[in-house]
């Protein structure tokens, strides 16, 4: 143990904030962390939402009528695009489209569409109008493989009706990729506690809401998280400590 030099009280000898006064030992190792924290978040390994609630049924309903018109729209483009390269390198025929599967072209436009935008935006074209985007259900960004699943099950026959009987529905491509559609407006840490326009506002709201580690100031990613991510702390909640 060593003495915190601002308020006196024993603190770890490795640790490099005082759990009592708050105070940082070091300037330079809250700067470390923060760096850290801001390279988390350009990874996307930040939570965006807390407890996210699905999109009332309304917008779902927009989102599936606008995202077939956008879909009808892109896979007349895409065939445009594919004749013209054909037809460059000469390998286009007349009967060339004819014998081809017009559902399994449906197929490849609707995974292009989908994962592509979702995978970016965490939204559809659609999902741009109504002000909806794609998470996972424990408020984190989706990554590559999640869209990638969730847009494999839009190809399920009858997907769609399993939106029907909730006013805030969880659809077979929601549940089965372990995501939901979200409304924009839902605030990321609370009602009262929104997250900042940037990064250093965000870390700074994380902390004000879930608390930090006493050991190396970095904030929590829950209230119920038992080891600090970067310092592995190990939080004793029994004792209120940490």
């Amino acid at each position: 143990m060593k003495k915190c030099p601002f308020c006196a009280n024993d603190i770890q000898n490795d640790a490099v904030k005082c759990r009592y006064c708050k105070k940082w030992i070091s300037s330079d190792t809250k700067q470390a962390i923060d760096k850290k924290l801001l390279q988390q978040k350009i990874l996307n390994d930040q939570q965006l939402v807390i407890n996210p609630k699905p999109a009332h049924q309304n917008k779902r309903f927009l989102n599936l009528l606008l995202d077939n018109l956008f879909l009808l729209g892109f896979g007349y483009v895409f065939a445009i695009i594919i004749v013209f390269i054909l037809a460059v390198i000469e390998l286009y025929t007349d009967k060339m489209f004819d014998k081809m599967n017009d559902y399994l072209l449906g197929i490849v436009v609707t995974l292009i569409y989908y994962t592509i935008s979702e995978t970016i935006t965490g939204k559809s074209p659609a999902k741009h109008i109504t002000k909806t985007r794609v998470v996972m259900a424990d408020g984190a960004r989706p990554k590559f493989n999640n869209i990638l699943v969730r847009t494999l099950c839009r190809l399920i026959p009858f997907e769609a009706f399993s939106f029907l009987g909730s006013h805030y529905p969880i659809g077979w491509h929601d549940s089965i990729s372990n995501t939901i559609v979200i409304d924009e407006k839902t605030p990321s840490y609370g009602q009262d506690d929104k997250m900042g326009n940037n990064i250093e506002d965000e870390i700074e709201a994380k902390r004000k809401r879930f608390g930090e580690c006493p050991k190396c100031g970095a904030p929590k990613d829950n209230d119920n998280i038992e080891t600090c991510r970067y310092c592995q702390y190990k939080f004793n909640y029994d004792n209120k400590k940490g």
